[in-house]
């Protein structure tokens, strides 16, 4: 067995944990333990799940909180713990800390995995990036991004080393397949019988731009009254954006589901999948609504790498009646769903496979020691 130490915030619903959720069993199958530092006192959804399957879970200071104990943590986890011989971390350029704590103690292999292409906010979380960029390879012997986009936004030249590495944010294919019993029963059941049904998502947040989707969907009603939307996720602007559907006069065709579990059933319930995100390391939703045949319209944040199947438009242009355009386009297509997943698996989506590339990568690393 080879224990690999993965670094996260902790195991909530949000991109890097489904990453991980994913991978997980099917790692576990080809020899690969992980082992999880979370940064909460507490336990969290998949925590259950993840153990159940043999990982383990560790409980350390949170970056934010202290910088210097987060380090001190990861120090002494490694060092109380030999049998770990590669530290995975997923917190994009927060990735330095930890692996400065490993280096410090003698880890060889510590890989930096990047997961985003944010802007920077500010001038000076710009010069923060560039001087984490520079610091970065001096701690880090491995770069690893979802997407060619987001290594080269994290390491900048060094994404075209021989260390630089693409692992596909890959899904359960059968999970997202396309299955009309079910779509017909969760439609009956969610009263969506006959309506054209959008879909977002994604945490409620100004990055994920519900805002922009909601002002959207108010002109497609408008034209389409057999309409309605569904928003998959929580987070900071819910209060916000539940203003604004009321203000609109949308309650009866807006609904906000929060977290949910069952992703990829309501997928298969929806007729078009829309992403018009800032930013996007990858774009996992888009990867998973694709498997499940959907219509999607993305915008231009999302890499070129999320757009597989032919019946997917990336927007380049914030002006909605071109948002609009592209809608009624891409859902005239009519494309068959069911054979989705076919062309998902080609582009290296299916975990399965995946995993085991994954696995022989972690294998590969260690005989390097």
């Amino acid at each position: 067995m080879l224990d690999v130490l993965y670094i996260t915030t902790g195991m909530h619903i949000g991109g890097v944990q489904t990453f991980i959720v994913n991978y997980a069993p099917y790692l576990m199958r080809n020899g690969i333990r992980l082992n999880i530092a979370v940064q909460v006192d507490h336990e969290e959804i998949y925590d259950k799940y993840l153990e159940s399957i043999g990982c383990r879970i560790f409980h350390i200071t949170s970056l934010n909180k202290s910088k210097i104990r987060f380090m001190k943590d990861i120090y002494h986890l490694l060092n109380q713990h030999p049998e770990i011989k590669i530290i995975h971390s997923h917190q994009n350029f927060s990735n330095v800390y930890a692996l400065l704590a490993a280096k410090i103690q003698g880890t060889k292999i510590r890989i930096s995995h990047s997961h985003s292409n944010i802007k920077a906010s500010s001038l000076s979380r710009k010069v923060m990036r560039k001087l984490l960029q520079w610091i970065l390879p001096y701690y880090a012997t491995d770069y690893w991004g979802c997407s060619m986009e987001a290594a080269q936004w994290l390491f900048g030249k060094y994404a075209n080393s021989n260390r630089c590495f693409v692992i596909n944010n890959a899904i359960n294919l059968n999970l997202y397949a396309y299955n009309e019993d079910t779509r017909n029963i969760l439609r009956k059941e969610m009263n969506l019988e006959g309506k054209i049904v959008w879909v977002q998502v994604g945490s409620l947040s100004s990055n994920k731009n519900q805002t922009f989707s909601i002002h959207l969907f108010q002109k497609f009603h408008a034209k389409y009254p057999d309409s309605f939307f569904l928003l998959c996720g929580d987070g900071q602007i819910k209060g916000q954006l539940t203003k604004i559907i009321e203000e609109k006069g949308l309650t009866n065709c807006v609904r906000l589901l929060g977290n949910v579990t069952n992703v990829n059933e309501i997928l298969n319930a929806c007729d078009l999948f829309i992403m018009p995100s800032l930013f996007e390391g990858l774009g996992l939703s888009a990867i998973e609504a694709q498997a499940s045949g959907l219509p999607c319209v993305v915008s231009s944040a999302i890499p070129d790498d999320a757009l597989i199947n032919n019946n997917i438009i990336k927007c380049h242009t914030w002006n909605e009646d071109e948002w609009l355009k592209a809608i009624e386009n891409v859902y005239s297509l009519h494309t068959n769903r069911e054979d989705a997943f076919i062309t998902i698996q080609q582009a290296g989506y299916d975990v399965k496979i995946e995993a085991d590339k994954l696995a022989s990568k972690y294998k590969q690393l260690v005989n390097r020691i």
